[in-house]
């Protein structure tokens, strides 16, 4: 799929771009949290990519699923912490790409899970989630910052 600003929600980027990473919290999903306070929330409830360069890791952590995932690449998520987030882009086909500043690419991107939703995002008041199938055509960021 070609990507462009069209098919952004809301034809723009997440208030959360320009924002560093202020910590990576594990409970029952993965939330990353961007600006000094913590405002910025992007929770991963599912398997996402992690690309270093060229290499591409699948980070996994899902300790309530029955089985319970094996956790793999937390030590490589970790390095985002103090990293600025460059670009935050949700898409109407409920992908999510964050682009990080690095010395080559770094990005994380989160595909839409056909059962539940993969992801979610909070600021202040503002909160997008991409549902199940990831269909998120006319979707908002509801509330207020």
């Amino acid at each position: 799929m070609g990507r462009d600003s069209a098919a952004l929600i809301e034809g723009r980027e997440l208030p959360a771009a320009g924002e560093m990473v202020s910590a990576i919290v594990l409970d029952s999903n993965v939330v990353i949290y961007l600006g000094a306070n913590r405002q910025h929330a992007l929770r991963i409830e599912s398997p996402f990519k992690l690309r270093f360069g060229p290499a591409e890791l699948e980070v996994i952590y899902g300790p309530y699923e029955a089985p319970a995932w094996t956790p793999s690449h937390l030590t490589e998520l970790a390095t985002l912490v103090a990293k600025r987030l460059l670009h935050a882009s949700a898409y109407t086909n409920g992908e999510l790409s964050l682009e990080f500043e690095a010395d080559e690419v770094l990005n994380l991107v989160v595909d839409p899970n056909p059962v539940y939703e993969a992801w979610s995002y909070s600021y202040g008041g503002l909160l997008l989630h991409c549902p199940p199938g990831g269909d998120l055509h006319g979707a908002t960021l509801r509330g207020e910052p």
